[in-house]
C-alpha cells in the first residue's frame, strides 16, 4: 500500500507540474506591442515591436524571449522603438537558424532587412553580448550605439568555471524537473521565487536585495519564469558554449557602454573589464545594482544611464 501510495502520489505531482508548464495564459499581454513571425531569408524569426522614433534592437539573455520587458518603459519614454527578437531557440524561432553567435548576428541583420531597418542602436542583456558583438564587428553599417548590460564577452567556462558547470548541469539534466518546480513557484510562492533568484544571480545579501523590490519587480520575475518553454534549455546551452575572439572585440568601431554590477552572481565583472579593455570606443561603468538583474536597488539609475548614452 505504502508503494501504490507514492506512486498515486508522484502521479499527481506529475499532472499538477505538467499543468504549470503550460501557463502563458496566466501571464498578461501588452496590447500596445506588435508581435509577429518574420519569414526572412534566414528563416522564421518572432519577435516584438513596440513605440515609434529611433529603433533599438534588444537583445535578450538566456531563457528570454521578445515578451521580455525589462527596462522598455524608460526608452518609450525617452521616443525610442524597441525591436525585441525571440534569439534562436526561444519562442518561434528555432535553433537551427543561428547556433553560433556570428550565424545569429547575421540572423538580425535578416530581420532588420524584412522591416526595413536600416540602422539601430543595440541593447545586448547576458547572453546576448556575444550576437551583439559579432552583429557591431561584422555589420558596423548596421549598429549605431552598442550597450552591453551585464553581457557575457567571451567563453563563459573561462569567466567562471564553477558557474558554468552548475548552469551547464541545470540545462542538460535538471530543466525537466526544476523548470516546472519555478514556474509553480511563481504561481503559489512569489517571493520566495524572489529571493532564490536573488541568492543564486547576485553575490550580495539576499534579503536586503529584497527590501528593495516592487511588487512590480517580483510580478516581472514571475512572468520571466513563466514564460519559460519547454525547449529553451536547448538554447540556454547552446548560449552557454559561444565563444568570442580578442580580433572580433578589436574591431568594433560603435560607441559602446558597458552597464555591469560587481555583485552580478551570473557573468563575472570581469566580462565588463575584458570588453572595455578590447573596444577603442567604449565606456564601463560600474552599476549600482544588487545582482544580475536589474531590479530594485539602482535599476532606475541604470535605465537612465543607458537613456542618456543613447541620446547624445
Amino acid at each position: 500500500m505504502k508503494m501504490k501510495a507514492k506512486i498515486l502520489m508522484l502521479g499527481a505531482i506529475s499532472i499538477i507540474l505538467f499543468f504549470l508548464w503550460g501557463t502563458h495564459s496566466w501571464i498578461k499581454k501588452d496590447k500596445n506591442v506588435i508581435k509577429s513571425v518574420a519569414k526572412t531569408n534566414s528563416g522564421s524569426i518572432e519577435y516584438t515591436l513596440q513605440g515609434q522614433g529611433p529603433v533599438v534592437l534588444k537583445l535578450t539573455g538566456s531563457m528570454d524571449d521578445c515578451e521580455s520587458r525589462g527596462g522598455n518603459a524608460a526608452l518609450l519614454r525617452a521616443g525610442f522603438s524597441i525591436l525585441t527578437p525571440s534569439r534562436p531557440g526561444y519562442g518561434k524561432t528555432p535553433l537551427s537558424i543561428g547556433k553560433t553567435a556570428p550565424e545569429a548576428a547575421n540572423v538580425m541583420v535578416s530581420l532588420l532587412d524584412f522591416l526595413k531597418v536600416e540602422k539601430v542602436d543595440v541593447i545586448a542583456e547576458s547572453a546576448g553580448g556575444p550576437t551583439a558583438l559579432y552583429l557591431a564587428a561584422m555589420h558596423p553599417e548596421r549598429v549605431h550605439k552598442l550597450v552591453l548590460e551585464e553581457a557575457v564577452s567571451k567563453y563563459a567556462k573561462d569567466l567562471n568555471p564553477q558557474n558554468y558547470e552548475t548552469v551547464r548541469k541545470f540545462n542538460t539534466s535538471q530543466y525537466w524537473y526544476l523548470a516546472p518546480m519555478l514556474k509553480m513557484m511563481a504561481n503559489v510562492a512569489p517571493r520566495k521565487l524572489a529571493l532564490v533568484t536573488m541568492q543564486i544571480f547576485g553575490t550580495g545579501d539576499p534579503e536586503a536585495a529584497m527590501k528593495e523590490l516592487s511588487k512590480a519587480d517580483i510580478d516581472g520575475l514571475c512572468n520571466f519564469y513563466l514564460r519559460w518553454g519547454r525547449t529553451w534549455n536547448k538554447a540556454a546551452y547552446n548560449d552557454l558554449e559561444q565563444r568570442t575572439e580578442d580580433s572580433v572585440l578589436d574591431s568594433i568601431k560603435a560607441s559602446t557602454l558597458i552597464v555591469h554590477s560587481r555583485a552580478d552572481g551570473s557573468v563575472p565583472f570581469a566580462s565588463a573589464e575584458y570588453a572595455h579593455s578590447h573596444i577603442a570606443e567604449s565606456i564601463l561603468w560600474e552599476a549600482p545594482t544588487w545582482n544580475h538583474m536589474t531590479l530594485g536597488h539602482g535599476a532606475e539609475k541604470v535605465d537612465s544611464m543607458v537613456v542618456e548614452f543613447l541620446k547624445k
